[in-house]
């Protein structure tokens, strides 16, 4: 049996209000001019002069025939829809190369608009990183079976990355019901199995940290008001990235927008240097602000790259979005 309680309005939830932000009700269209329209307006007249000029002449040598047959001629030959055609043939072929590489484009037009771009802001968590592919070390008093089963209950209620690389490591098959469970969004969970108080999550959720000196992020337990041990998770970063990020700053100047604690700092200091601007604890607004003071203070044409629901309302804030999927059911 599932009994629902409705103690707050979905209405106020964080994700709804990023959603009711007006970027995401201003659509605009890409109606700004691309190469092919400036080149066709001139391209045009041109014909049209060429056609005139080979017509006068041979209306001036008396030869009507050969007049209409050279106006004919040039605008069937340099008909202006050939234009069109080879944008369509070019951009066609472009979305197949990028398909090849599992990059795909909402829209053709916005292939042009990559020459533009100056700045890149990228995500940390699920872009820059494998959450599946965390390392977890745990810390702390021993862990018995009934004690790990314990914790996997109820972290299997949870649906926050670390959670699920904690529950992951524990392996556990059989779980036990949870009672008056409550998960407070990028804090932690706390609930009651079995007569026993569990609270799970980061340091500052717990109250309490059980180790000083860490390199990673923290989720802690507690039982029963009592601080038993933490979990250590060092994110794995995708292949590849620490040369990405010094090829990209050849080109382009940098930032990262993390929702993460700075944990990673130093991890992040050293594949991004001091050159670029590196922030922590972001919220999905926080984001979205950042990327608007970007574009029209700043005056940067901005490409942000992100992976989760948080990440929404910066990718539609920024010139171009690119959103990281791992697997199918997130792709949409």
């Amino acid at each position: 049996m599932l009994e629902l309680i409705v103690a707050k309005e979905i209405s106020q939830s964080y994700i709804t209000n990023l959603w009711n932000n007006p970027i995401f009700h201003n659509e605009k269209k890409y109606k700004t001019q691309n190469i092919f329209d400036t080149i066709g307006k001139y391209f045009t007249y041109a014909v049209l002069v060429i056609g005139i000029i080979s017509g006068l002449y041979w209306y001036m040598q008396v030869e009507y025939g050969k007049m209409w047959n050279s106006i004919a001629t040039v605008l069937i030959v340099a008909c202006p829809c050939a234009l069109l055609l080879s944008k369509n043939y070019t951009q066609g072929n472009l979305l197949r190369i990028f398909a090849k590489q599992q990059f795909y484009v909402r829209n053709a037009d916005i292939i042009e608009k990559f020459n533009h771009i100056n700045h890149i802001v990228l995500d940390k968590t699920g872009t820059l990183t494998q959450t599946n592919l965390a390392k977890v070390r745990y810390i702390g008093c021993q862990l018995d079976v009934s004690m790990q089963v314990l914790i996997a209950s109820l972290l299997q209620h949870s649906s926050h990355p670390n959670s699920k690389a904690v529950l992951d490591f524990l392996n556990i098959d059989e779980f036990i019901a949870v009672q008056n469970f409550k998960e407070i969004e990028g804090k932690g969970i706390e609930g009651w199995v079995n007569e026993t108080h569990i609270k799970i999550g980061s340091a500052d959720f717990i109250g309490a940290s059980y180790s000083d000196t860490t390199n990673g992020t923290k989720v802690v337990i507690k039982i029963d008001n009592e601080v038993i041990g933490e979990f250590i998770l060092s994110n794995k970063y995708r292949f590849g990235v620490s040369k990405l990020i010094k090829s990209l700053q050849t080109h382009y100047s940098l930032s990262l927008l993390s929702g993460d604690n700075d944990a990673e700092a130093k991890n992040i200091e050293k594949l991004f240097g001091i050159e670029s601007d590196v922030y922590f604890n972001q919220s999905p607004q926080q984001k979205l602000d950042y990327i608007k003071e970007l574009r029209h203070k700043n005056h940067l044409n901005v490409l942000m790259i992100g992976d989760g629901l948080n990440d929404a309302g910066a990718l539609k804030q920024s010139n171009i979005g690119i959103a990281v999927a791992d697997d199918s059911n997130t792709f949409t």
